[in-house]
């Protein structure tokens, strides 16, 4: 939504109304006024100083002079072994939740990553039958290990800080398949920028695996929520189901909700 077309949404707000347009408001432009939202809403200068302190004493902002600024940027990329001890008990809960989602018989993707290899860890043993597909080695390495499911790895060049393939093979692999359920773990989610991630070379390799399979799940921890990567695998999909953990603020998942984006936490 523009800035223009924000203003005629809020009149006459109550306080909580306020402040929930104040978050939306700075998941998309990252940084928003004073004057802004003296102009937005018709309230006092102090009223909206208020809400702002109010706001940053959630932690869902933070005051600068003249205004406020968002506490999510946009992330920077760590390789794969500097992130594994990152969020653990978050990328297991994930995990949990995307297992519950997965049954015996089904062909499913995987994405690469941390949170993949989370997954793949969870899953191991724990169905009769499973045909997974993946480009991530680790998570390949890991289910190799379960003699009743059926492995395919793509194949492709192979980038060694990620422990995973790409280029035009993995993704020519991936266009000749056809999968029950996607479960893709980018790097970040927002209403700015959709689902998006730090790698080039990943990101048609991750489109291909939204258009081959029936069902996706888009696996992201709360920190990765309201940030932006550097590259856009696609914009939000009210068809995909997101699974996050229980630390998202209520606040937050109301703005996605507004917007047809509902984020499932076991």
């Amino acid at each position: 939504m523009s800035f223009d077309k924000f203003v005629w949404r809020c009149v006459d707000l109550l306080a909580s109304e306020r402040k929930l347009k104040i978050i939306e408001l700075l998941e998309q432009k990252h940084s928003v006024t004073v004057s802004e939202l003296t102009a937005l809403f018709p309230v006092s200068l102090e009223t909206v100083r208020r809400d702002l302190e109010s706001l940053e004493k959630d932690g869902l902002l933070k005051r600068v002079y003249g205004g406020a600024v968002s506490v999510k940027k946009m992330k920077n990329y760590e390789r794969l072994s500097s992130r594994s001890s990152e969020n653990i008990k978050e990328k297991q809960l994930l995990a949990q939740t995307a297992a519950s989602l997965i049954h015996s018989g089904d062909i499913i993707m995987i994405d690469g990553g941390t949170t993949a290899i989370s997954l793949a860890e969870y899953i191991s043993g724990r169905f009769k039958e499973l045909t997974v597909i993946t480009h991530s080695l680790a998570v390949f390495r890991i289910l190799s290990r379960q003699p009743d499911y059926k492995l395919i790895l793509t194949g492709g060049q192979f980038f060694s800080d990620e422990e995973a393939f790409f280029g035009h093979l993995a993704v020519d692999t991936l266009r000749q398949l056809h999968a029950d359920k996607c479960f893709l773990m980018p790097s970040a989610v927002s209403l700015h920028m959709g689902i998006s991630d730090f790698m080039e070379e990943f990101i048609p390799l991750q489109r291909q695996m939204l258009l081959s399979a029936d069902k996706v799940f888009v696996l992201a921890d709360s920190s990765k929520i309201g940030t932006d990567a550097m590259m856009k695998i696609a914009p939000l999909d009210p068809s995909y189901t997101y699974i996050t953990d229980a630390g998202l603020p209520e606040d937050i998942r109301d703005i996605y909700r507004q917007h047809g984006i509902e984020f499932v936490t076991e």
